[in-house]
């Protein structure tokens, strides 16, 4: 079965059949659907939601695919708790993509005020307009190199959608080269497709391009794109909606915001290019894919695209790295734990300053001995309060370039937000000699210690337990 949005639905409910949850009123779009998923991460659940009835709309909507790292590694097919050189196996593995003739998304054309028959999804409370979050968008840059990036983009009508691109991103240089010459810029956008195309599209593979054989080394099989019948760049063949458009001159510029952004808070308003839509493509009963912003998928997507990125970089230069992970309490992009197989005092810091250095949303790194679970933050809070033991474990870098997105980064005046901020690197390793052992059972007694022998205490015992306790 070719891989698209509609296979890993069917996965989905085939091995998560308990996280797949339908609803049966109709649903208003503005709001509604995140305050679903919102209600449902304050009770700690993160189910797939499936919204067949939307207000103003005949798509029916599905969210909150990948909002736990099982389902995440399974969309990639690894299992949880898998090591992470499996990970970074999967994702440096290349396919090149292939071309199709007749695509499933092209089974409906529309031209006449395409952007009408979408769903328009407002995620939070002060957002700007209704929002495309799930966009996989394909620039084709100078050198005929082949972007793939998910951009948030904001509807402005039925014919028109504002683009904004990360300043650091290979999208951004691609726009400033066609503005540096005066061209026009080829666009397309799909949504509704497989997960690890959506994980594909958020790593940085190195220099421009490199996105599409990605997602063809996640899924395990070619991508499959299409020629536009109206602008110079493909689309994803097997994906639920294909938008056609071009930004006809990238130095006009309109506000774009305020959106609800990744850490939690939203970013105001700015210039953005605008994208003309020439034409919607769809399949017969397209589903509308949703990323609820700001919450659980949102973060969840750039989990392990953003870990293999910094493991790497810092694995190229510290042999001695062990495991490396990005908690949720960082957004899954901001915090970052790693244990290293300590040799030599000072090594703990420069693993710590390339990590922060290697991806501009990396604020904090903690770096500890390779005793510690570095997915388990009660166990790397603990090294921090007790093994560090000196202020020279701690070092804060000033000024360093930052993902301009969190509210806490500044300019060259100081003031916020801009795209720079101060990052902090904690060895919380043990020195290499005379430290206190750690506290634990032989090894031998772990092994021996059966958890089967365990069961829930029934009525009898329980009575034989109070007997014996003379109450």
């Amino acid at each position: 079965m070719i891989k698209s949005l509609r296979s890993f639905i069917n996965d989905i409910f085939i091995n998560f059949r308990n996280d797949f949850l339908i609803s049966d009123p109709i649903v208003n779009p503005k709001y509604e659907i995140s305050a679903y998923i919102e209600k449902l991460e304050l009770a700690g659940k993160f189910p797939v939601l499936y919204f067949p009835h939307i207000k103003g709309s005949n798509m029916p909507v599905i969210t909150n695919l990948i909002t736990t790292e099982k389902r995440a590694l399974f969309s990639i097919g690894l299992s949880e708790n898998v090591l992470i050189d499996s990970i970074m196996e999967k994702f440096n593995k290349r396919i090149k993509p292939v071309y199709v003739s007749d695509p499933p998304v092209m089974e409906k054309t529309v031209s006449d005020e395409p952007l009408k028959f979408i769903p328009k999804i407002y995620h939070n409370e002060l957002d700007g307009g209704p929002y495309i979050s799930s966009g996989l968008i394909i620039f084709r840059s100078l050198e005929d190199k082949l972007n793939m990036g998910i951009y948030r983009i904001q509807i402005i009508d039925n014919e028109r959608v504002a683009i904004m691109t990360n300043p650091h991103s290979d999208a951004n240089h691609i726009i400033d080269e066609y503005r540096d010459v005066g061209k026009s810029i080829p666009v397309t956008i799909s949504i509704g497709h497989h997960p690890a195309i959506y994980m594909a599209a958020v790593t940085r593979p190195g220099g421009i391009g490199g996105e599409l054989e990605m997602a063809g080394g996640l899924i395990d099989e070619p991508v499959r794109l299409s020629e536009s019948k109206t602008c110079d760049a493909p689309f994803l063949a097997d994906s639920e909606l294909s938008i056609e458009g071009v930004i006809e001159d990238p130095s006009y510029l309109i506000d774009e915001g305020p959106f609800g952004e990744w850490p939690g808070y939203y970013s105001g308003k700015q210039k953005t290019p605008v994208i003309h839509v020439k034409s919607l493509n769809m399949r017969h009963n397209p589903v509308y894919y949703d990323i609820g912003a700001a919450r659980r998928e949102h973060l969840i997507i750039g989990l392990y695209p953003h870990l293999v990125t910094v493991y790497q970089r810092v694995k190229n230069d510290i042999q001695d790295l062990v495991d490396l992970y990005l908690p949720f309490s960082g957004s899954h992009r901001a915090i970052c734990y790693m244990s290293i197989k300590k040799h030599n005092e000072g090594q703990p810091i420069r693993a710590g300053l390339i990590a922060v250095t290697s991806y501009p949303s990396i604020k904090i790194a903690v770096v500890v001995d390779d005793d510690i679970d570095v997915k388990n933050e009660q166990q790397v809070l603990w090294a921090v309060y007790t093994r560090t033991t000196k202020k020279e474990q701690f070092v804060i870098i000033p000024d360093v370039e930052a993902h301009h997105l969190n509210p806490s980064t500044y300019n060259e005046n100081g003031a916020t937000p801009g795209n720079m901020e101060v990052k902090l690197v904690i060895d919380a390793t043990k020195p290499l000699k005379g430290f206190p052992s750690r506290a634990t059972v032989p090894e031998t007694s772990l092994v021996a210690s059966n958890l089967a022998n365990l069961h829930n205490i029934n009525e009898v015992e329980l009575h034989d337990l109070l007997k014996n306790l003379e109450f």
